[in-house]
């Protein structure tokens, strides 16, 4: 389970509202001296607001301001992780293939492979707007933090 550790912005009936700070894991790469993501992750520290199911528990037990720490499964990062980024690639790849095979031109072949690409970038993002409310891909409340 990765845990984040948030500060409680908002308290509803049934969940709460966490603002956590995004984090870049390039404080533990040994490459981040010379690698371009160093630098947009040091501009890039917003916070996040994450909606948070209370899981049975009374929202009375929670305040304002209040440290939470939130998890979430590491399954199910990696395999979201590999839909949205190798989908889209492989539709790619598929689509650029057929359109090689079907026409003679290299440029229907590109057309073919960028009409791929944003294909199953809508494939992705609506199989996460359909599985939004799926309790298992959500994060999940450990508790106050400390």
């Amino acid at each position: 389970m990765i845990t984040e550790t948030g500060r409680i912005v908002a308290i509803e009936d049934e969940s709460l509202w966490v603002q956590t700070i995004r984090k870049s894991a390039c404080a533990q790469c040994s490459a981040r001296k010379g690698c371009g993501q160093a630098v947009l992750a040091q501009f890039g520290r917003e916070p996040g607001y994450i909606n948070v199911s209370l899981n049975g528990q009374h929202p009375s037990d929670y305040q304002l301001d209040q440290a939470v720490e939130i998890g979430i499964a590491e399954q199910v990062i990696v395999k979201s992780t590999l839909l949205i980024y190798l989908f889209p690639l492989l539709l790619m790849m598929i689509a650029i293939g057929l359109g090689s095979a079907m026409f003679e031109a290299e440029f229907m072949a590109l057309i073919s492979g960028i009409a791929g690409l944003g294909l199953g970038a809508l494939i992705v993002r609506a199989f996460f707007a359909k599985s939004a409310g799926n309790q298992s891909l959500q994060p999940i409340l450990i508790g106050r933090a400390g």
